[in-house]
């Protein structure tokens, strides 16, 4: 059984309906266990089938009792509850956190202080990691995964060449990060993401920080060739939504006359390739 089922069966019950839309994964249940009767695209479910389908989630799960447990949780967790820890609903490394130290920079894991290698990332459980000790490093917030291994090859400015990269995350590390985002003190925290409307719409609408932006960005803007060789127009055209959102927030700020300047070309250039091609950054505008 997938764990789309077990969820499907949980959220049933834990909301006390009795009533679902036929979808691929309820056509699956229902015709494993023969619970619920199909009327106009709806699965109805009397009592006895409710008490079907609910043995059923405990029978595949090993042990989950789908009114009362759910797949939150890594395979570790996952392996007090079931035989089956790869029931777990979690990524394998989702719920980590992944850094770098640049410079002179160290973290503090276990109380032990920590650098990286060139070419290396540490992927850390979030409570190995001292929080009080990384507030007083400065933090760049790095919003590509793919760029962290390449982490020595961003340009960053000289104040923040000390400083500790952290992936943003993208699963349950999100809100991990977040949690750091939120205590880590403004002065202490940089903001790297792509420079293109999605990009800066996630980096200004955090609030606070130093935003890092390609220098000399105006070069993009005036350098048509330039622009053809590393700038996504399909890509910026995809993010009309954010582009509107992006307004919004620069408007009678510092950042309008960038972002008007973006609108104009279309412009979309993603951090791999200011890295890969050795763009210095700057703080802000």
């Amino acid at each position: 059984m997938a764990t789309g089922e077990f969820g499907a069966i949980e959220r049933l019950l834990k909301k006390g309906e009795r009533t679902v839309r036929v979808s691929k994964v309820w056509r699956r249940i229902h015709e494993e266990t023969g619970a619920g009767i199909i009327t106009r695209g709806q699965l109805q479910f009397t009592p006895s089938d409710l008490k079907r389908l609910r043995e059923y989630g405990k029978y595949v799960s090993r042990g989950l009792d789908p009114r009362y447990d759910s797949l939150s949780g890594n395979r570790m967790e996952m392996a007090k509850k079931t035989q089956n820890e790869k029931f777990s609903s979690d990524s394998v490394f989702g719920d980590l956190l992944v850094l770098a130290t640049a410079g002179e920079t160290e973290v503090v894991i276990n109380g032990q202080p920590v650098k990286t290698p060139q070419g290396s990332v540490l992927s850390i459980h979030p409570g190995t990691l001292d929080r009080e000790a990384l507030k007083q490093s400065r933090v760049v917030i790095i919003e590509n995964g793919s760029l962290m291994p390449y982490w020595q090859d961003i340009r960053l400015p000289p104040e923040w060449q000390d400083g500790v990269l952290l992936y943003r995350g993208h699963r349950e590390n999100m809100q991990l990060v977040r949690a750091i985002i939120e205590d880590q003190p403004a002065e202490n925290l940089a903001l790297y993401y792509d420079f293109d409307p999605e990009g800066l719409e996630m980096a200004l609408g955090i609030g606070k920080g130093t935003v890092l932006i390609p220098t000399d960005w105006e070069r993009l803007i005036e350098d048509e060739g330039l622009r053809k060789e590393i700038s996504q127009r399909d890509a910026y055209r995809r993010q009309s939504r954010a582009m509107t959102r992006l307004k919004r927030l620069a408007k009678g700020t510092d950042w309008e006359s960038v972002v008007v300047a973006m609108g104009e070309v279309e412009l979309a250039v993603m951090q791999e390739h200011l890295t890969v091609r050795g763009w210095m950054l700057a703080g802000s505008c």
